[in-house]
């Protein structure tokens, strides 16, 4: 369909100033700033060019002066060929789209040749990530910026992590050989070893974080001072409503929890005129406030006693506001170790300090580095930003709402600055900002769109949908409008979107273009069980999965326009388990979690036998593997003939070694017991001494062979893709393989051919490249289901979405320590292995506050991907609705569309299916039923 802009669209692309886009779920954002630099290029540009460097060089001068930011190297890949594609059609005396008719273009025989002079220029117009643009600024001035002529970026941190781990090793030998270190004692009490602190300290140079992240007045008696004030003043909120009313009633949780603020009050009282430390902050939570704790929390959701409602009155809602706060201080009061978080701060400050000056010297710089380094440049040198400004004339960026403060603080020195200055066209939708894990700031977003207005600027609303069908739209504003509250610095206005009069729509007459499959258990006397598990019900909605996908593939649907969309890739094996059992093909697009499938598990393993021949874990790791296929019965008495020694020595120049290894594999083999299953495996010394061949000969390869040649014989002496050929979902295994073994070459040259620098980066990241998506087999990717989280949906559209297990709330954070530097919103705190600064209580509280606003948006990123047919899967406990900054999951933000349980009678009733009253149907599935 062609794309016609609505007329604020096309004052967007014709502007020449200052330019904000604000822009809906397909509203075509992307070709608006597309067609913004076409536009220019041929017109203005090209003009200005010409006046300046002579009509020969206008090609060249006219793109050199664009500059296109964007937050995905695919993204700018896409935008790039766009450009080209359009260029290309024009050139060929076509207008690609009907939004250049009224474009102010040169006339045909003029546009034409300069389009075709483009082409031929293309290489002068920068289309970059956020990234790669400030690699190149650095990289332009070195001197300025205080680092490596020769810079080199570490995007996976595989030089960062040698240097921590070197940096701690010193560290622990200087420790040893001087006796005690006491901030490692500290730590060590505290149950934090050199591990954890290893990997803190890589944490910390990935984020670009510098020593003075880390400064000891974030600790120190005013930081100590201000943390107590706050906690005090809240507490003075609900006492001064309490006035002790509750002491002696029945509410005794209540009257407890305000006599043990009282006590705060005092304690911090007597203390207004003294120095506070943080060992005086640890003090005050002694004894525990376990039970205040609790208790606020209750008060914080409104749960209130008889008492206490009459107590609080109609300042319960007060109550709830000051509670919520209050309890997040006291749970960082109670967690408060000053020892451990001083010596952390004090440790890791020193390694941070150490490690920064090395990369520096050896002119290596992590992802988050590259990105403060950029901003200094900018924001610390006014000569170096004019000149920058000086050279371009249009700047571009898309994907505005996955900013930061940082990133925005650098684009504002360059077009809110004195003259010269670029023209400005920002892109985004507050309505997607779904990376605030990645520090994407909302805040940020609309300061910088607050400024556009008063520097003068223009503000265009994108909200035409060229997507997805009316009733998808429609659905849209039903799931999302009543739970998108606006609050500032989090969460946006919810705008509808409009469709366009030409989409219409492409299913078969009488086929739903909106579903809700409410999933429930069967009890025994066939009445619906609502207390069915979790569990349960993710198997029964996704067999109504497979079943629906059957069903459209009989009907000659195409299964590679569907998107089976979820939250997290733990939510995947029922699903997937489904397909399989089905006969689905699908293509599986994960996170960075890429590194533990199996197939890269085990082709690590052999990688890791090669380079150190005394990793006895990749050993049996490699022994186990479908392509060699030891059984386990026959580990022990290899071991038992010293078998993990002789391969550890085994180095390809000495024959007598392989023959010694063929008669403890045969004495193995002999008198390993015959368990059940294990004829399966019979024979398996022939493909053990294959493996220990090869793996002489690699070993051989990698110390004399370049890094091309150790990959080839890799490849040939193992055959690793066609052993994963032969397994289920074979040709995506040998794609991950294979995307595993080409990067493996580049990845030795990064070390410098250093088996050691290349076993930290398999040990530490599972995978080479851990940003790089999971190789898709080309044979499937055309016609199989696609599954995949919904962030990773995001910028993609499918013609059936599926969005399922929308009863599972979002998973905690796991095992690992957190780090992490807060910088947004004027905070300085930090976090050091799980241990918070004194202000970095407020700065959690926030980030939960932004957690929470994006489970709304994530909910409309989903539904926002369907272009014909959206099918909403969920369940969910009685109860009311949650408000939405309460909501723990898509099914608590759906409840506010309609009340599930009376949606499930009325569909049992009905035989299975009701409609409600805007014709959207809802299914009743339960055990055994189809959808």
């Amino acid at each position: 369909m062609t794309w016609v802009p609505n007329s604020e669209q096309t004052d967007a692309i014709e502007a020449t100033g200052r330019v904000f886009v604000s822009a809906g779920a397909g509203t075509g954002k992307t070709a608006a700033l597309v067609a913004r630099v076409v536009v220019w290029a041929l017109g203005p540009g090209w003009d200005l060019a010409a006046r300046e460097r002579g009509e020969a060089d206008a090609a060249a001068a006219a793109l050199s002066g664009i500059v296109a930011i964007t937050f995905t190297e695919a993204a700018a890949a896409e935008m790039a060929t766009r450009i080209a594609h359009d260029l290309a059609n024009i050139a060929a005396g076509e207008l690609p789209a009907a939004y250049f008719a009224d474009a102010p273009l040169p006339a045909p025989d003029v546009r034409a040749p300069r389009a075709r002079a483009l082409i031929g220029a293309l290489d002068h117009l920068t289309v970059r990530t956020i990234h790669a643009f400030c690699r190149r600024l650095l990289a332009a001035y070195p001197l300025e910026a205080g680092l490596h002529p020769e810079l080199e970026v570490d995007p996976d941190a595989i030089r960062a992590d040698a240097i921590a781990r070197d940096a701690i090793e010193a560290r622990l030998a200087s420790a040893h050989g001087a006796g005690l270190d006491a901030d490692l004692a500290a730590l060590a009490d505290a149950q934090i070893g050199p591990q954890a602190l290893h990997e803190a300290l890589v944490k910390l140079l990935e984020d670009g974080a510098r020593p003075a992240d880390l400064d000891e007045e974030m600790l120190g008696p005013h930081a100590a001072r201000e943390f107590a004030e706050a906690l005090a003043a809240l507490a003075r909120e609900i006492l001064a409503i309490e006035r002790g009313a509750l002491a002696g009633t029945a509410a005794k949780n209540g009257a407890a929890t305000c006599a043990r603020l009282r006590d705060l009050v005092t304690a911090l009282d007597a203390r207004s005129h003294v120095t506070l430390t943080l060992a005086d902050l640890e003090q005050l939570a002694q004894p525990s406030f376990e039970l205040t704790i609790d208790t606020l929390q209750k008060w914080a959701k409104g749960k209130l006693g008889k008492n206490e409602e009459a107590c609080f009155g109609e300042r319960a809602g007060e109550i709830a506001a000051a509670a919520g706060p209050l309890r997040e201080g006291l749970m960082h009061l109670e967690k408060l170790d000053a020892a451990a978080l001083s010596a952390a701060r004090r440790l890791l400050a020193a390694l941070l300090e150490e490690c920064a000056q090395r990369m520096r010297a050896a002119g290596v710089a992590t992802f988050g580095a590259l990105l403060r380094d950029a901003h200094a440049l900018l924001t610390e040198h006014p000569d170096v930003a004019a000149r920058v400004r000086g050279e371009i004339r249009q700047l571009l960026v898309d994907e505005f709402q996955d900013t930061d403060a940082l990133q925005c603080e650098m684009i504002a020195a360059l077009a809110f600055a004195p003259a010269p200055r670029p023209a400005l066209f920002l892109v985004g939708d507050p309505k997607q900002s779904i990376y605030g894990w990645r520090n994407a700031d909302l805040a940020a977003y609309q300061g910088m769109r607050e400024r556009v207005i008063d520097e003068g600027g223009e503000i265009a609303e994108l909200v035409v949908n060229r997507r997805s069908v009316s009733a998808v739209l429609q659905e849209v504003g039903r799931l999302v409008k009543d739970v998108m509250v606006p609050v500032r610095g989090l969460q946006a206005e919810y705008r509808p979107l409009t469709p366009h009069p030409e989409r219409a729509p492409r299913l078969p007459a009488g086929e739903p273009a909106i579903e809700h499959w409410l999933s429930f258990g069967r009890a025994q006397d066939g009445a619906v069980d609502a207390k069915a598990t979790f569990g349960a019900i993710n198997r029964l909605e996704a067999e109504a999965l497979a079943r629906d996908l059957l069903r459209l593939r009989e009907r000659g649907e195409r299964l590679g326009g569907v998107g089976v969309l979820l939250r997290n890739t733990t939510a995947f094996e029922p699903v997937l388990g489904a397909l399989r059992r089905a006969g689905i093909p699908f293509v599986v697009e994960r996170e960075t979690r890429h590194g533990e499938r199996r197939e890269l598990v085990e082709a690590r393993a052999f990688l890791r036998c090669v380079l150190d021949p005394h990793d006895q874990l990749a050993l049996v790791a490699a022994l186990r593997a479908p392509a060699v296929g030891v059984p386990d019965a026959a580990l022990v008495p290899l071991w038992q003939r010293g078998f993990p020694r002789l391969v550890g020595e085994l180095d390809g120049e000495d024959p007598a070694q392989l023959a010694r290894l063929r008669e403890v594999v045969g004495e193995a083999a002999r008198v390993a017991p015959r368990v059940p299953g294990s004829e399966w495996l019979a024979g398996f010394e022939a493909a053990l001494m294959a493996f220990l061949g090869g793996l002489a000969e690699l070993r051989r390869c990698f110390a004399e062979q370049s890094p091309e040649r150790f990959v080839e014989r890799l490849r040939e002496m193992w055959l690793l893709e066609a052993a994963e050929a032969s397994r289920f979902l074979g040709a995506h295994r040998v794609a991950s393989v294979d995307r595993l073994l080409r990067d493996l070459a580049p990845a030795l040259e990064d070390v410098d051919g250093s088996a050691a620098g290349l076993l930290s980066a398999l040990r530490r990241s599972g995978t080479i490249a851990r940003e790089h998506e999971e190789g898709r087999p080309r044979a499937l990717a055309g016609d199989a289901v696609q599954v995949m989280t919904i962030h990773r949906a995001k910028g993609l559209e499918f013609e059936h979405v599926y969005l399922l297990q929308c009863h599972r709330e979002d998973a905690g954070r796991g095992a690992e320590k957190e780090t992490r530097i807060h910088r947004s919103r004027g905070q300085r705190a930090f976090e050091l292995l799980d241990m918070r600064s004194p202000g970095a209580w407020r700065a959690h509280a926030e980030q939960r506050a932004v957690e929470q606003s994006e489970r709304v948006r994530l909910l409309y990123v989903a539904a926002t991907r369907a272009r014909e047919r959206l099918v909403i899967s969920w369940s969910r406990r009685s109860g009311n609705a949650p408000e939405p900054d309460a909501a723990k999951s898509f099914a608590d933000l759906l409840t506010n569309r309609a009340d599930p349980h009376t949606k499930l009678s009325e569909a049992v009733r009905a035989g299975g299916v009701a409609a409600d009253a805007h014709g959207v149907p809802w299914r009743a599935l339960a055990w055994g039923d189809a959808p």
